[in-house]
């Protein structure tokens, strides 16, 4: 069944290919190229054609060649394929999962020297093989999980609706400056809902930082907090339901935030921190169009109802805020 099911998959690549590429682009680009430039543009929810541009950038891949930023392409197709052949539905086949990752296994393998390489996280667990386990056998996508956190460019958008333990690949790991090579979310970096980076620009934002911030956690720390901060983002807004189940419903603007093993969790008022926002113009235009911006996301996307979306939108947009300003 499954030898019938490739090359079935075979004969769908082929024609996909051929009647996918102008004659204006074979002047420029080989059909191989074109499936892994597409990379950049999967729609994850599309399957047939996800796996169809994955399996032809894998068939494309020269194994003599060493590994390199150029040809990284050939093995992210690998960890996405074996992802989909990880995961559980029509499209699950374990056997070749264990195939393509295994071969991109041996691939980010090739330049690691010590605990550094091409794939540097991955390379982390090449060096200390008695503490970072790689299986010799992949039985399930959980099997796979840390592989993937420590290796895959990003996380699509779809995969996070599809798979909400998806959220564990873009977590910090290693509360160092090596979280700067944990996944992100692809194509979608929310910093176009949430613009944090516009924020901190604008000339009242000192105002709130002396306020609030006791000045930027230094050393290789802030990038695993930095990458904290980023989940939690995504966690908001793509599980606001769940990401704020423990808020009182009576005033939503408390967040509840646990600490460790302190028994206690942390309570964090909202309000004074967004009069403080209120106060200041630019501020202030800047604060609504985020809460428009996150608002049209949940509506868009998650397909929440309206008045649920605009329910959500302001604390997202508020507790992010505060807690770029915090840290």
């Amino acid at each position: 069944m499954n030898c019938m099911k490739h090359i079935l998959l075979l004969l769908y690549l082929f024609l996909f290919t051929a009647c996918d590429v102008t004659q204006d682009v074979r002047t420029h680009v080989s059909d191989t190229n074109i499936a892994c430039d597409d990379l950049d543009n999967i729609n994850w929810s599309n399957k047939v054609s996800t796996i169809a541009t994955l399996e032809s950038c894998y068939a494309s891949h020269n194994p003599a060649l060493p590994v390199s930023i150029e040809s990284r392409i050939h093995v992210d197709a690998m960890l996405y394929l074996s992802y989909i052949y990880l995961s559980d539905g029509q499209h699950q086949d374990i056997d070749r999962a264990n195939i393509i990752l295994q071969h991109a296994i041996t691939e980010m393998s090739k330049d690691c020297e010590k605990s550094h390489g091409t794939y540097d996280n991955f390379c982390y667990m090449v060096h200390f093989k008695n503490e970072e386990h790689i299986p010799a056998q992949f039985n399930a996508l959980k099997d796979a999980m840390h592989i993937y956190h420590m290796s895959m460019p990003c996380v699509y958008p779809e995969m996070l609706i599809e798979n909400p333990d998806a959220i564990e690949l873009i977590g910090p790991y290693f509360g160092s400056s090596r979280d700067t090579s944990i996944p992100n979310v692809c194509n979608y970096f929310p910093y176009h809902i949430i613009d944090l980076r516009a924020f901190m620009e604008l000339e009242n934002y000192s105002n709130l930082e002396n306020k609030y911030s006791d000045g930027p956690i230094e050393g290789t720390m802030r990038f695993g907090t930095h990458q904290g901060q980023y989940q939690n983002m995504i966690e908001m807004l793509f599980f606001p339901d769940k990401k704020l189940a423990d808020n009182n419903p009576d005033d939503p603007y408390i967040m509840v935030y646990s600490i460790g093993e302190e028994p206690e969790p942390i309570k964090t008022r909202l309000k004074p921190f967004e009069s403080d926002i209120r106060q200041y113009p630019d501020l202030n235009e800047a604060y609504d169009k985020m809460i428009e911006n996150t608002t049209r996301h949940y509506v868009d996307f998650l397909h929440l109802s309206p008045d649920v979306a605009a329910q959500y939108a302001p604390i997202t947009v508020l507790s992010t805020l505060y807690n770029f300003v915090l840290y």
